[in-house]
């Protein structure tokens, strides 16, 4: 009996993650660990579902990792969960601090100014050598726009403290950030915006087979359930998309799918399905587009090469132009094309932005905004696609102060609520955007 407990207690040992085998996801971890040798800061760009987090907690916690990547001791890694600040940089905080060993105490009624100055705090006891790497998972558009310019000068300020400047930022994304919006990006990321993203790879054929193992055991099956065959057929039909892969594992060891049944009902099972529409909707509507085109018969001109170098780095398409996936490249063929949006405009009252969609209009009131963020907005709208210096957009939102003079940050902050006002607007934002001109302004942009 006791001998059969300790043999369950290796099984299950066998798929922590503090037994994961040491060269697994090597590439994304040859990329991160690039980064935090070089105290440089990383926008690790990955599909939904891929295994990002996954992949974070292996790079903490795996003994001998350091070993092998040559991490020294002196590199501290810590995490601050994303979700934690969606109404505000003072979750992000208040983790930040607990995982650096700040006491807990009166961390509930803190603001974000006292909040930061005990991080600086915290962050200057640290030893001269450390190598501090903050991770951020989860790290959403919505998230970004929430945080604002504030965060991210913060941020460049809190590497500041450090002697040598050996704080690296690693921010873990899907394909929806937009780069251009991490404030004052050349001083944050000093490899310059191209050089500072990394692509999250998807796992390859043994990782793949080390996670379709991993998934039987929690499912309480030995490795040999499913045959080396069935485990080839699982790869390939998800090229080693880590959600993917979990649940056709247990759709194949509970007998609802084999290696015969047709791919468009395997797509309507709800575990594929969501795993499908979540990679689905952090494509653009133009991405989407262009995906839908593939699967029926389009080939990529000249034209095409950026949309396609974009979905080629992210992993959704290989050199040629074939999807990572035969299970999501049936879930889109099973999609219909968004509508383009014809136009975006305020009416004149500034009381309601239209959106026409081909022939159809749709009417949203700018009821909940004050009136001068109606008047920003819409001067915006008015001149999409164009950048909207800092000055002009003064002058329209405060045009008897003007001349007195009206600071940036005030401008700053009133975009700030445009954006978290747009976020609530779902049926608007689907199709615009805020975005940040760096040292310039601002412009709106229009998606669909």
């Amino acid at each position: 009996m006791v001998q059969a407990e300790e043999e369950e207690g290796r099984m299950s040992n066998a798929y922590n993650v503090e037994h994961f085998p040491l060269d697994y996801c090597q590439t994304d971890i040859l990329n991160l660990v690039a980064a935090i040798q070089s105290s440089a800061s990383l926008l690790a760009i990955g599909m939904p579902g891929c295994g990002k987090s996954r992949l974070i907690d292996f790079l903490i916690h795996r003994p001998g990792l350091r070993e092998k990547y040559n991490l020294p001791e002196s590199v501290r890694i810590i995490t601050a969960d994303g979700d934690l600040g969606v109404t505000g940089s003072q979750g992000i905080f208040i983790e930040l601090l607990r995982a650096l060993g700040s006491e807990a105490d009166a961390f509930g009624d803190s603001n974000p100014d006292l909040l930061k100055n005990r991080l600086i705090a915290e962050v200057r006891k640290l030893e001269t050598e450390t190598d501090l790497v903050i991770i951020f998972d989860n790290f959403r558009q919505a998230l970004q726009q929430t945080l604002g310019e504030n965060f991210f000068n913060f941020l460049f300020a809190l590497r500041n403290v450090r002697p040598k400047l050996n704080i690296s930022y690693i921010f873990l994304a899907n394909l929806e950030i937009k780069p251009d919006g991490f404030f004052k990006l050349g001083r944050l990321f000093d490899k310059g915006p191209d050089r500072s993203i990394c692509w999250f790879t998807l796992l390859n054929r043994d990782d793949t087979f080390f996670s379709i193992n991993r998934q039987l055991h929690r499912a309480g099956q030995p490795p040999d359930t499913l045959s080396q065959a069935q485990k080839v057929w699982i790869y390939e039909l998800t090229g080693g998309h880590a959600l993917l892969t979990r649940y056709l594992t247990l759709l194949t060891t509970g007998g609802d799918v084999d290696q015969q049944t047709d791919l468009a009902h395997i797509v309507q099972h709800a575990g594929i399905r969501a795993a499908c529409d979540s990679i689905w909707h952090d494509l653009t509507p133009a991405h989407q587009n262009f995906v839908i085109d593939l699967t029926r018969g389009r080939r990529p001109t000249a034209n095409d090469k950026p949309m396609l170098n974009v979905l080629q780095n992210y992993g959704l398409l290989d050199h040629q132009a074939r999807f990572f996936s035969p299970v999501f490249e049936t879930f889109v063929k099973l999609q219909e094309k968004p509508t383009g949006v014809v136009d975006i405009r305020c009416d004149e009252l500034q009381t309601q932005v239209v959106v026409t969609i081909h022939n159809s209009e749709q009417s949203i009131s700018l009821g909940g905004l004050s009136q001068r963020k109606r008047r920003l907005l819409c001067y915006l709208i008015e001149n999409q696609g164009e950048p909207c210096p800092k000055d002009q957009l003064i002058a329209v939102g405060w045009p008897t102060d003007f001349e007195q003079g009206v600071t940036d940050q005030a401008l700053s902050r009133q975009i700030d609520g445009i954006r978290s006002w747009l976020r609530n607007e779902k049926e608007l934002s689907h199709y615009l955007a805020i975005e940040t001109q760096w040292g310039e302004g601002y412009q709106s942009v229009v998606t669909g």
